[in-house]
């Protein structure tokens, strides 16, 4: 979804919203998966700046419960692990690489 955010700027800001759910049927203690997000700029005319990427994680009746970075938080329900992004190619012609 692509959405056109009027700021208080002189300039119009490009927005968009990316909605990914993982559904899961069952689950073992211990088990976990590995997610890899790519963005691709395919605007040449704009800049990609103040990316802001947001996590959460919801119990079947799509309340949030809680997630941690910090492996002995024990109330946490999930962990997450956020690992350095690559960089890629700044042409946004550029091929994406697996």
């Amino acid at each position: 979804m692509t959405l056109w955010c009027l700021g208080a700027h002189a300039e119009d800001q490009l927005c968009a919203v990316v909605l990914i759910e993982i559904a899961q049927e069952a689950t073992f203690e211990r088990q976990g998966f590995e997610a890899t997000m790519r963005i691709n700029n395919g605007l040449d005319s704009v800049a990609l700046s103040q990316l802001k990427i947001q996590v959460s994680f919801e119990d079947d009746s799509g309340h949030v419960v809680k997630a941690s970075s910090d492996p002995d938080a024990t109330d946490a329900s999930f962990f997450i692990r956020w690992t350095t992004a690559r960089t890629s190619i700044p042409s946004s012609r550029a091929p994406m690489v697996p």
